[in-house]
């Protein structure tokens, strides 16, 4: 994943809510799933094991984030468990047909996910963090990113 879709990824975690996150989890598995695509067409098995076992750790924490108690917890966790062990015949066989199945298990989570995260009225997840506010300025084409709040209070506290 390149350096801006990070700071992109960043700068939305620090102001999501719990459904805003489980859709920006989705988007990078999708987009490292994209990155191994790319890396097994140029013939790099070591760059395509590389990004599918990021989406691997990408898929555990959604798996670790899934509450017990919850109606839907075992079919996410079900879900979540057969991309995992799709990512792994991906990596261990050198193929991207298993990430087919992954991507149509993902992609169809991510929209619904996104379609019910403006019901969800909760404040951000992560707590003392930068607020960032973007916007187009005056110049032609140019975002512009303010920072508020950089005092000492920042970040977690224990």
């Amino acid at each position: 994943m390149k350096d801006e879709q990070k700071k992109s990824y960043t700068a939305r975690i620090t102001q999501a809510n719990p459904t805003d996150l489980c859709v920006i989890l989705y988007e990078m598995v999708t987009d490292y799933i994209k990155e191994a695509r790319e890396f097994h067409e140029m013939g790099e098995l070591t760059g395509f094991r590389l990004a599918v076992s990021h989406a691997g750790n990408t898929m555990l924490e959604l798996l670790n984030s899934v509450r017990d108690g919850q109606p839907i917890s075992d079919n996410l966790r079900s879900l979540y468990g057969f991309c995992i062990g799709q990512l792994s015949k991906a990596s261990a066989g050198g193929r991207v047909e298993p990430l087919d199945a992954v991507e149509t298990t993902i992609g169809g989570l991510r929209d619904a996910y996104r379609s019910i995260s403006s019901e969800d009225k909760r404040g951000p997840v992560m707590g003392n963090s930068q607020v960032v506010y973007a916007g187009l300025t005056y110049g032609k084409g140019a975002l512009c990113e303010n920072l508020t709040d950089q005092g000492s209070k920042r970040g977690f506290l224990v």
